[in-house]
């Protein structure tokens, strides 16, 4: 069984940083899109704390389909396995996984695809 954990780091500093970030390639979200997907990603964190990741879990898809970050992706896959998701976990791992890394990115990104990765494999070893 996998545990949430919602380290102040990932929570707070990470999701600023992370959504707060600018200058990436594609289209990048609008200021508006990124202060709503924060929003979402803090009411999705509360949701875990409280056990209820299946409420979650949409908190996290919404912020997701905004931003579209490795960290939002990671976000919504640990819901997912925290509701018995496997398969949908499984793909929102890669996605965060697969996203390529950009130029200039925070290194949030790169630690939430090595965390991404890491929660791969324990799913592919249950």
């Amino acid at each position: 069984m996998l545990v949430w954990v919602r380290g102040a780091l990932f929570a707070g500093a990470l999701a600023a940083v992370v959504l707060g970030s600018s200058g990436l390639a594609g289209a990048a979200p609008t200021d508006a899109d990124k202060a709503r997907a924060r929003t979402l990603l803090n009411q999705g964190y509360d949701l875990m704390e409280q056990g209820d990741p299946k409420n979650a879990v949409g908190k996290f898809l919404e912020a997701d389909n905004l931003v579209h970050f490795p960290i939002t992706a990671l976000s919504l896959a640990r819901a997912q396995s925290a509701s018995g998701e496997l398969l949908a976990a499984r793909a929102s791992l890669q996605r965060a996984i697969s996203d390529p890394p950009r130029p200039g990115e925070p290194g949030a990104f790169t630690q939430a695809r090595k965390d991404a990765t890491e929660l791969a494999k324990k799913l592919d070893a249950s």
